[in-house]
């Protein structure tokens, strides 16, 4: 008889909606994005303009499942 397996899922909800960094100085050429590593995904934010504060506005979602080894 196998015993029930343990297998996890996380779902993160991830609300960006500004980004500042006082001090920093961004190239006037080219767009810039966010890129953000959570659960071992990577997501990244759309092209925006090179100018702080960013005003992103914007929803991120990770979704993984963790299978448990039997």
């Amino acid at each position: 008889m196998a015993s029930p397996s343990k297998d996890f899922r996380y779902t993160v909800e991830f609300n960006i909606h500004a980004v500042d960094a006082p001090g920093t100085r961004l190239t006037k050429t080219g767009d810039i994005y966010v890129n953000i590593c959570l659960l071992g995904m990577h997501k990244r934010t759309r092209l925006m303009p090179p100018h702080l504060p960013v005003h992103i506005d914007q929803k991120l979602y990770f979704d993984k499942v963790k299978f448990s080894k039997n």
